[in-house]
C-alpha cells in the first residue's frame, strides 16, 4: 500500500499521529499485534481502531481481523468509540484524500461490489440487537461493546440473542475478530478465560481464525506477554510536546478524611460525604474554576451530592450508569460543549458541575479542571485523575474524601480492602497531605511499589477452569441441554461470598400499561395476549432501557421499600442482603421475550437469559437528574413521580420508524389530550378512518410547543407529511391508538431530524431489519 498510516491518520482527523502510533501501526502491519498495549490515560488508545482498520487494509486480510471490537467494561457515559468508528466509516466513503482512497479501495476489494464497505455496531445490554453486523459475515466491522454481549456471544450463550442466532453470532465473534479490552484490569477474568481459550483451541484448522485479544491498559498491575510502550521519544516534550504537555501535567489533589459518627446509619454517612463533596465543588467554582467533576463510589451517594449542590449561580448533571441512555444522551447534549477535551470555554457560560460514579472512568473523554473524588482502589483513582486536565493546558486541583469508619471499619462493600490500603499509601507517598496524581509525577512511586501495587487494586474475582465439556455443553444451542453452565462466571469471574456478578436486568417503563394491567395478564390468556399485542406495536428498546443489579431490582419491587443498597458502577460488587418479599408491594412485572413474554414477580426473573422487565410508568424509579431513584417523590410521603414514556422515541430513533400512540397517558406532561378526546370509535362502519386520524394529528402538531423534543416533531411531521399512515392498530382501552409512519433509512431520518447527511447511510438501509438501529444517530446525541 502506497498510502502510509500517517497519511490515513491525517486526512481521517485532520492533524498528525503520535509517534507512538504511527509507531504501533507499523509493528502491527510488519509483525502483527503485541498482547499488550501499556499506554497511560490521554495518551490516544483509541487509536487502535484506525490502526486495525489500516492494517485490514494494508494486509488484504491476509492475517488481519475483519472484525475489530473494543471491550470496554463500565456504563460508558459517551460513546466515543462508536462515534470513532462512524468518523473513520464516514471518511472512506466519501474520500476526500488519496489516502482515505486507497484504504477503501483495498476493503472493497475484500468485501465486493454489492456489499457495504464497513459495518459500525454498539453491542449493549438491551432488548434489542444491532446486527446489521452479522448480515454480512464477510464484511469488515468496527464494534464497541461490553464484556457481557461479546463474551456471551462468543460462549454460545449471546444475551438477547434467540437460540437460533446464538451459533451464527458464536463463529462471527470467533474467528476473524480482533478484542481489544480497554482498561483490562475491569475485566480480568474475561481476559484469563480467552487465554484458555487459545489454549483449547490448539492450532489453526483448514479455515484460518486470525482471533487475538490485545489487552490495552493505564493502570498498573499485572503483565502478560510482550508489552507496547511509550518511549523516550514520546515523553520528549521537544520531540512530542503534545504528548509530553498531557505526561507531565500536574495534578495536586489534597487528601481529607471526612468525620462521622461509627454509629450512626448508612444514609447519614454517605448525607455527611456527599455534603462534604459538595461544599468542595463549591469552593473550587469560587475560585473561577468552570468546570468542576464530583465521583463518588455509590450512586445513592452521588444522588445526594447532586442535591446537595442546587444553586442558580451554576448548573449541575447527575451522570451514572443507572441511566436510560436517551436520558444519557440528553445530558451529555446540554453538557458536551463545557466538559470535553479541546473546548475552548464560552464566554459568559455558567459555571458547571458534573456529579458522577465510576461510569465516567473509561470511555469519557472529559477534561475537568477542578475533581472531588471518593476515595476508592488505585486503579479507580487513577482513572478518575485522568478525566482532571487531561490535555495538560488548563491547570487543576482536586480532593480526595474518605470517610472515618472506611479507614477503620470492615472492608468497604465496592472497593474491599483496597479503599484503605490505596489511601494509606497516598498518604506516604503525599507531601503535607497533598499528592501529585499526574502521570509523571506519580510513575516513581508506582515503580517502587512494583508487585505490591496488586494489593491497591480493586477486588477481582477468579476465572473458572474452562473444561471442554462445557464447550460440548456450550455448542449445543437448540435444544439446550439440561445442564447449562453459567456464562456469566466465566465472564466475570466466580461470585464469591462477597461478591456476585449476575448480568443486568433490563428496565423500560410504559405509561399505556397499568398494575391492573398486568394482574390481569397474569390470570388471564387473553389479557396476557393483547398487553403482548399492544407492546408489539411499539416494542420495548435498548435506548429506553434502564440497567439494574438483580438485586437492586428485587429489592425496589420485591421488599415493597426503597434501597439504600451499594450500588455501584462497577462490575464485581456486594450483593444487598435479600429482603422478605412484601406481597403487598407491586411485585409484577412483565418479562419481555416477544410473544413469550409473561407476567411474573420481580423475584423470579433470570437475568441470564437477558431479562427484560416493563414495568408501568406510575411505578416510578427515575428522579428529576434522569437516574435511578427509589426514593423520589413527588413530596414528602407522597406517591411516586411517573417515569416518562421514552417508547415511541425509540422506534424512531433506534428503528427509523415513525410510531405515535395516541394515548394521553404517553404525553402528559409536554402536550394536551385533546386529540383524544376528537377520536371517534375507529371501528365503526360509518367513520372515515384517515380522516379522523388526520384531524387528530392536526390537533396534535398544534399543541406541539417549542421545547418538544425533537424526535417528537420529526416523528408527527413525517406521519403528517405522507398521504396516509402506513398502518394502524387499536390498543383498546376505547379511542386509543397507533399510527405507525413509513419506516425510513438513515438518510431520511437525519433530513427529518434537521441533521446534515453523512455518508455512512449508504449501508444503513440495505442491511438494517426491524430490528436494527441507527447507531450514529443515536451516537450524536439527537434526543
Amino acid at each position: 500500500m502506497k498510502a502510509t498510516f500517517d497519511d490515513f491518520f491525517q486526512a481521517v482527523w485532520g492533524y498528525a499521529p503520535f509517534a507512538w502510533q504511527t509507531r504501533l501501526a507499523e509493528r502491527v502491519v510488519r509483525d502483527g499485534w503485541p498482547s499488550m498495549l501499556d499506554l497511560p490515560t490521554g495518551s490516544g488508545k483509541t487509536a487502535a481502531l484506525d490502526i486495525a482498520l489500516y492494517h485490514l487494509a494494508a494486509d488484504r486480510g491476509v492475517r488481519a481481523a475483519r472484525r475489530v471490537v473494543l471491550v470496554v467494561d463500565r456504563r460508558v457515559v459517551v460513546d466515543q468509540v462508536g462515534e470513532r468508528a462512524a468518523r473513520l466509516l464516514g471518511a472512506l466513503l466519501n474520500p476526500a484524500h488519496p489516502a482515505t482512497s486507497e484504504v477503501a479501495a483495498a476493503l472493497r476489494d475484500l468485501v465486493g461490489p454489492d456489499a457495504p464497505l464497513l459495518q459500525t455496531t454498539v453491542l449493549r445490554g438491551a432488548t434489542v440487537r444491532d446486527d446489521a453486523w452479522a448480515h454480512y459475515p464477510h464484511v469488515p466491522v468496527l464494534a464497541a461493546s461490553t464484556v457481557d454481549q461479546v463474551g456471551s456471544r462468543l460462549l454460545f450463550r449471546g444475551y438477547g440473542v434467540s437460540d437460533g442466532m446464538r451459533p451464527v453470532h458464536a463463529g462471527l465473534v470467533g474467528c476473524d475478530t480482533l478484542l481489544l479490552l480497554d482498561e483490562v484490569h475491569l475485566s480480568q477474568p474475561f481476559a484469563d478465560v480467552l487465554a484458555q481459550l487459545h489454549e483449547l483451541r490448539g492450532a489453526e484448522g483448514a479455515v484460518p481464525r486470525r482471533f487475538q485479544t490485545v489487552q490495552l491498559s493505564a493502570t498498573p498491575g499485572r503483565r502478560a506477554g510482550a508489552s507496547f510502550q511509550l518511549d523516550a521519544n514520546d515523553r520528549d516534550p521537544k520531540q512530542q510536546p503534545r504528548l509530553a504537555r498531557r505526561l507531565r501535567a500536574s495534578k495536586p489533589m489534597r487528601m481529607e478524611e471526612v468525620k462521622v459518627k461509627a454509629s450512626a446509619d448508612e444514609i447519614d454517612k454517605r448525607e455527611v460525604l456527599a455534603a462534604r463533596a459538595a461544599d468542595h465543588a463549591r469552593l473550587m467554582l469560587a475560585e473561577g474554576r468552570r468546570a468542576v467533576a464530583v465521583v463518588l463510589n455509590r450512586v445513592d451517594s452521588a444522588r445526594r451530592a447532586w442535591a446537595a449542590l442546587e444553586d442558580d449561580a451554576f448548573e449541575r448533571v447527575l451522570l451514572t450508569g443507572r441511566m436510560r441512555p436517551l436520558d444519557q444522551a440528553e445530558a451529555v447534549a446540554r453538557i458536551s460543549g463545557r466538559v470535553m477535551a479541546g473546548r475552548t470555554d464560552a464566554l459568559g457560560a455558567r459555571p458547571l458541575v458534573i456529579v458522577a460514579t465510576q461510569c465516567i472512568e473509561a470511555g469519557a473523554d472529559f477534561d475537568f479542571d477542578g475533581l472531588v473524588t471518593e476515595c476508592a482502589s488505585l486503579d479507580a483513582v487513577r482513572q478518575r485523575a485522568g478525566r482532571l486536565d487531561r490535555l495538560g493546558d488548563r491547570g487543576s486541583r482536586g480532593v480526595i474524601l474518605v470517610r472515618s469508619d472506611q479507614l477503620r471499619g470492615e472492608p468497604d462493600a465496592v472497593y474491599g480492602a483496597a479503599l484503605k490500603a490505596t489511601w494509606a499509601w497516598l498518604k506516604e507517598v503525599a507531601t503535607d497531605d497533598v499528592v501529585d496524581l499526574g502521570i509523571e509525577s506519580l510513575q516513581p512511586h508506582l515503580d517502587w511499589l512494583s508487585d505490591g501495587i496488586e494489593r491497591l487494586l480493586a477486588p477481582r474475582l477468579a476465572a473458572p477452569i474452562l473444561l471442554p465439556a462445557y464447550l460440548d455443553k456450550w455448542v449445543q444451542t437448540s435444544p439446550r441441554p439440561d445442564a447449562d453452565p453459567d456464562p456469566s462466571m466465566f465472564l466475570h469471574g466466580v461470585p464469591s461470598d462477597a461478591l456476585a456478578t449476575l448480568p443486568d436486568v433490563q428496565v423500560v417503563w410504559r405509561a399505556d400499561i397499568t398494575d391492573q394491567d398486568l394482574t390481569a395478564a397474569r390470570y388471564d390468556a387473553d389479557a396476557r395476549d393483547r398487553l403482548i399485542a399492544k407492546l408489539e406495536v411499539c416494542r420495548p428498546g435498548a435506548l429506553e432501557a434502564l440497567s439494574l443489579t438483580p438485586w437492586a431490582l428485587k429489592r425496589w419491587l420485591g421488599s415493597g421499600r426503597a434501597t439504600a443498597d451499594d450500588l455501584a458502577d462497577v462490575d464485581a460488587q456486594r450483593a444487598a442482603d435479600d429482603d422478605a418479599p412484601d406481597e403487598s408491594a407491586k411485585t409484577l412485572v412483565l418479562a419481555w421475550r416477544g410473544r413469550r413474554s409473561k407476567v411474573t414477580r420481580a423475584d423470579e426473573l433470570d437475568p441470564r437469559e437477558g431479562s427484560i422487565v416493563v414495568l408501568p410508568a406510575t411505578t416510578g424509579g427515575l428522579g428529576p437528574h434522569g437516574t435511578f431513584d427509589p426514593e423520589y417523590r413527588s413530596a414528602e410521603g407522597g406517591p411516586t413521580v411517573a417515569v416518562s414514556d421514552l417508547g415511541d422515541a425509540v422506534q424512531l430513533l433506534q428503528r427509523g420508524r415513525p410510531v405515535l400512540r395516541l394515548d394521553p397517558r404517553v404525553y402528559p406532561s409536554n402536550l394536551g389530550s385533546r386529540f383524544v378526546g376528537l377520536l371517534p370509535d375507529l371501528r365503526e362502519e360509518d367513520v372515515d378512518v384517515r380522516a379522523a386520524l388526520r384531524a387528530a394529528m392536526d390537533t396534535l402538531r398544534a399543541d406541539l410547543v417549542p421545547e418538544s423534543p425533537q424526535w417528537l416533531k420529526a416523528t408527527v411531521a413525517s406521519i403528517r407529511s405522507r398521504p396516509r399512515p402506513a398502518d394502524w392498530v387499536n390498543l383498546g382501552d376505547g379511542p386509543r391508538w397507533a399510527v405507525l409512519g413509513t419506516r425510513l433509512d438513515a438518510a431520511q431520518l437525519r433530513a427529518l431530524l434537521g441533521m446534515e447527511a453523512t455518508p455512512q447511510e449508504v449501508s444503513d438501509s440495505t442491511t438494517e431489519g426491524e430490528d436494527g438501529s441507527f447507531t450514529a444517530i443515536v451516537s450524536q446525541r439527537v434526543v
